[in-house]
């Protein structure tokens, strides 16, 4: 049996319920959010004219949860908020954001929440030109995470066999493991 709400009347969110004598490999996590809006355009004024800009709530009032393990689905219509309310609760918004996330119940900001989660963007940020492990090799430095570390999650996610290929030579489903290797470092 699924359980489903919905987000904003426009997104639903799917998760399948836990099987039996399932459990996660480390301690259990319960991600939260409460009441998250976004909300576009500041209200000041743009024009000579003096006339306020529009502002517009793209996300209202989103609230969930989810535990580790989970299998989430969040489903809407194109321009529904689905990406928003993702980087929303991820804290990886720069936009006008109200509401809380929490942890185990603690509520975190931007820099703890970017420590302890990754976020994988909508669109690839990798370079074409290079090859999957000179890009890695490059995210690896810039996060001081040694070779030894990037090899394993190359190995992790069976990036072996495309490591010396260049990003543009990829799949789809291979530039998106490139995506979340560079997360996993």
């Amino acid at each position: 049996m699924a359980i489903d709400f919905e987000l904003n009347d426009s997104i639903r969110i799917y998760k399948p319920a836990a099987e039996e004598g399932t459990t996660s490999a480390s301690s259990p996590v319960l991600l939260e959010w409460m009441n998250l809006s976004v909300r576009i355009g500041s209200g000041r004024t743009w024009s000579f004219k003096k006339k306020p800009a529009d502002s517009a709530y793209i996300l209202k009032h989103a609230t969930g949860a989810v535990r580790s393990g989970d299998l989430v689905a969040v489903m809407g219509s194109s321009g529904s908020g689905k990406t928003t309310m993702l980087a929303a609760v991820s804290m990886r918004l720069t936009a006008d954001v109200q509401g809380s996330v929490l942890i185990n119940g603690l509520f975190v900001n931007p820099t703890q929440m970017k420590r302890l989660s990754g976020f994988v963007p909508q669109f690839e940020i990798a370079l074409n030109s290079l090859t999957v492990r000179e890009h890695l090799t490059f995210v690896a430095k810039l996060k001081g995470v040694g070779r030894a570390q990037m090899e394993s999650v190359i190995n992790e996610l069976n990036l072996e066999q495309c490591a010396s290929t260049r990003i543009s030579h990829l799949s789809g489903g291979e530039r998106k493991k490139v995506n979340l290797a560079g997360e996993l470092l």
